[in-house]
């Protein structure tokens, strides 16, 4: 029987993005995609599309963010949703994938509140349910599975640099929180032993869907390699560099991004 850490890294390394769901009782913000390019000219017309997204205010002024994943033709379908404060920072994560036919495959569930002092989770998994809490101080970021990192690449690095205190030169640590096996069979648990270093480089304009953005600037800067990152005003990130290449904003429908 496989473990749900286990199962969700393996579902991680075999779907790729794309269909969710509308939301109840939200209003349509804005949407958009994104999508990978390589680094220089001649790779920039074979992007690669990451995802498909579309943002909610709710009634309470939070927001809720839908991205949209496909899967493999038989694979279960994925329903992925991050939600943030009123002030876009993050503020919870669920990830749904229902159950299929012809195998029976029971639903598999994950739900997390991001606290200003702990973070807790809740699954389903098997037809039996587990929850887990770790004491953790804001700022961090939630890593579902730490051999495939992120189920969205984009919206994670967005909470992960977002934190960030933006004072030119700052420094501001983010700490890692991954999910693992509990101590019993289909249990969970959370481990917190990882920190990214993220420094606020300033504001810089940057070219974005045939607009000029001020943008703010971010880097990571104890990483393997570090990263660059460009967020709006508003928080929403606008382009990433990694190695030799880069995930952009490829399609945008909404309030303007100045």
């Amino acid at each position: 029987m496989k473990s749900l850490s286990g199962m969700l890294g393996a579902m991680l390394l075999i779907f790729t993005p794309a269909v969710g769901r509308n939301s109840g009782n939200g209003r349509l913000v804005c949407q958009g995609e994104y999508s990978y390019a390589g680094s220089e000219p001649a790779k920039q017309a074979n992007q690669r599309k990451l995802d498909s997204w579309r943002m909610y205010a709710l009634p309470d002024g939070s927001y809720q963010v839908e991205v949209e994943l496909a899967t493999k033709p038989g694979i279960p379908q994925i329903v992925e949703h991050h939600f943030f404060t009123s002030d876009f920072q993050p503020k919870g994560f669920t990830f749904l994938v229902p159950a299929a036919p012809p195998d029976d495959e029971k639903p598999v569930q994950l739900d997390c509140d991001y606290e200003p002092t702990q973070i807790h989770c809740r699954a389903s998994f098997n037809g039996t349910a587990s929850s887990a809490t770790l004491a953790q101080k804001m700022p961090y970021v939630f890593m579902p599975n730490a051999e495939a990192p992120v189920f969205d690449m984009a919206w994670f690095f967005q909470m992960l640099v977002s934190q960030a205190k933006r004072s030119v030169g700052a420094k501001t640590p983010v700490a890692v929180v991954s999910l693992e096996d509990g101590e019993t069979p289909d249990s969970i648990a959370l481990k917190g032993d990882e920190t990214e270093q993220v420094e606020y480089l300033g504001q810089e304009k940057i070219q974005v869907l045939e607009q000029s953005i001020v943008a703010h600037k971010f880097r990571t800067v104890d990483s393997e390699e570090s990263q660059d990152f460009w967020l709006s005003p508003s928080g929403l990130l606008l382009q990433m560099q990694m190695g030799d290449g880069k995930i952009i904003l490829s399609n945008y429908q909404g309030q303007p991004l100045k």
